[in-house]
């Protein structure tokens, strides 16, 4: 990281790894007041949680409005050194071949372009059946 957390930050960011190591809460939402540094506990996260090279669930989904696709990818790149491979799943360069999609560390969404091969347990409870959509979210792939 090129940045240095603030305490409330490092704070936020140790409860994230526990999460992410000790429970079996994986993923989540991290939400606060505006200003306090959400996208930088966020990318620090991501930094100290690297998922192993040849694990199955290596791929971490970010989804944005389309207005902050390109801040939060410089900001990725910028505060990391590159450290990450970025795609913008957007326009002209939608991946539609999930092992493709998946080769990218990170993988930037608008709401519109979520696929439906995105497997969401409160969809699905009992594993992953990619023919059920999910209620709330409207996909524009086929």
């Amino acid at each position: 990281m090129t940045v240095k957390l603030l305490p409330h930050q490092l704070i936020g960011v140790s409860w994230m790894i526990n999460q992410e190591r000790n429970t079996h809460h994986k993923g989540g939402i991290l939400a606060d007041e505006m200003g306090l540094g959400k996208t930088v506990q966020m990318i620090a996260t991501m930094v100290i949680n690297q998922p192993n090279e040849g694990g199955r669930h290596r791929s971490t989904l970010i989804i944005v409005p389309a207005a902050l696709l390109l801040q939060w990818k410089e900001e990725l790149e910028t505060k990391t050194n590159g450290v990450f491979v970025v795609h913008i799943q957007h326009g002209k360069d939608k991946i539609k071949d999930t092992e493709l999609l998946q080769e990218n560390d990170v993988s930037f969404f608008t709401i519109p372009y979520v696929p439906p091969i995105i497997c969401l347990r409160s969809a699905v409870p009992l594993g992953c059946n990619h023919n059920v959509p999910h209620p709330h979210i409207r996909s524009q792939y086929p």
